[in-house]
């Protein structure tokens, strides 16, 4: 069993209604009421945790991630790679995943194709170095493998989706 601690600070209204919720790891939880009371909005702010100035929840509706920058938008839109400094939020795909945590693109031109699975290949049999960074492990077993080659093949054959390919750099 788990579990998840983390140092929480309230702040109240003059009426004793939750305002304010600030979580150690910078997340802010603020909450309006109507006149008799009843809570009209929860709106959560989630740090900025690779620093690129766009946030997890850019939108700013309180669910990060629902709405990810496309097509090079910076402003108004969730960061379409959370744990990877992308200032740019390049996503040549459309997909809503950033260029640089697109599980499976090992050579990084923002698409996953038949080049990634090879580039894989040729590794294994020593013919091409992989960057240490590359989005290759798309099993997330720590290594690049022939499994992860023929995973990307499988994602090209429609058997499996973009979100089955996992890659741990890729995870929020």
């Amino acid at each position: 069993m788990s579990s998840i601690c983390a140092a929480v600070e309230l702040s109240y209204d003059d009426m004793n209604r939750l305002k304010m919720e600030v979580i150690s790891d910078g997340t802010i939880l603020n909450y309006t009421y109507d006149e008799a009371g009843n809570r009209l909005s929860r709106v959560v702010t989630v740090p900025d945790a690779d620093g690129d100035d766009i946030l997890p929840d850019g939108d700013g509706n309180g669910v990060p991630g629902d709405n990810p920058c496309t097509a090079g938008a910076t402003t108004n839109c969730d960061d379409n790679c959370p744990l990877v400094v992308n200032v740019d939020q390049a996503d040549a795909n459309g997909d809503g995943i950033g260029d640089v945590c697109q599980c499976g693109d090992t050579n990084r031109n923002g698409f996953i194709t038949n080049a990634d699975a090879s580039l894989i290949r040729a590794s294994i049999f020593g013919l091409f170095t992989l960057p240490a960074d590359s989005l290759c492990d798309t099993n997330n077993s720590g290594t690049c493998t022939n499994a992860d080659a023929s995973r990307i093949r499988a994602y090209l054959f429609g058997l499996l989706a973009v979100e089955d390919l996992s890659c741990a750099e890729r995870a929020p």
